[in-house]
């Protein structure tokens, strides 16, 4: 998010420095869920 670091939390374990998308927002902490990687050209 434009270079920042921010706090977040998942459901589900993600490895430092995975893609996520961010599904919401609670005060300064992020909640995220991990970006599947898509098969195919």
């Amino acid at each position: 998010m434009k270079g920042e670091r921010w706090m977040a939390v998942s459901g589900v374990e993600v490895k430092a420095g995975s893609l996520v998308r961010v599904v919401g927002k609670e005060g300064p902490i992020l909640r995220v869920e991990p970006l599947k990687e898509e098969k195919g050209g």
